[in-house]
């Protein structure tokens, strides 16, 4: 003689003999207590059941399996990144922190400040940036994670205490525990037109 084996949505196996299969549940005695009492189980918790002449019968897919044993959870997140503001007749390089969490397999929400440096037609001049981040991820199966970006806040200048407007919009990518990003940032305050910005960086946490 040999067992039915129940395969449970959570990868666990029970060796029984099965009694019932009904609408919504199925009934079983344990294979190592054949003399002992009936089981129920739902059908919802089940993903297949192969019988001992070699049958399976299938109850779930493999879709359902993902969505009972692998739930997203939120976990906090940083970035930390070196790179360089492009101006039409000035530019520098520049120090960007993001603090938050990756919310869903989908999105980043944090808060950044960072400390840029023009040289050209300002030598020298510091401004301090300081906004809401929000990155949108393209899931994928592999640890290339490509995402669009999107920051919005206000800015500072250092040598010449005043405020204006900043926001930049690009794109790129994760990598593990490399980022990459370029695209395009807007100052409004102190007369400056905005090209764009590229970033490295590295990514803190899970």
């Amino acid at each position: 003689m040999s067992q039915d084996v129940i395969i449970l949505l959570n990868s666990e196996e029970i060796q029984a003999k099965v009694k019932t299969v009904g609408i919504n549940e199925i009934t079983y005695i344990r294979w190592d207590n054949l003399d002992g009492p009936v089981y129920e189980l739902p059908k919802s918790d089940i993903l297949y059941v192969k019988y001992a002449n070699g049958q399976k019968e299938i109850f779930n897919t493999g879709a359902n399996v993902n969505k009972t044993t692998k739930p997203y959870i939120s976990r906090f997140q940083s970035y930390i990144y070196l790179g360089a503001d492009l101006f039409i007749d000035s530019g520098g390089p520049s120090l960007d922190v993001s603090l938050g969490a990756r919310t869903s397999q989908y999105f980043y929400i944090g808060g950044g400040i960072g400390c840029h440096s023009l040289f050209g037609r300002d030598m020298g001049l510091l401004y301090v940036p300081f906004t809401s981040d929000i990155k949108f991820f393209v899931p994928t199966k592999s640890d290339f994670n490509p995402r669009l970006d999107l920051s919005v806040g206000g800015m500072m200048f250092v040598a010449r205490p005043s405020f204006g407007i900043y926001m930049n919009l690009g794109a790129g990518f994760d990598c593990r525990r490399f980022s990459f990003g370029a695209g395009y940032q807007m100052i409004v305050g102190g007369g400056f037109t905005s090209l764009g910005y590229i970033r490295l960086g590295i990514r803190l946490g899970k």
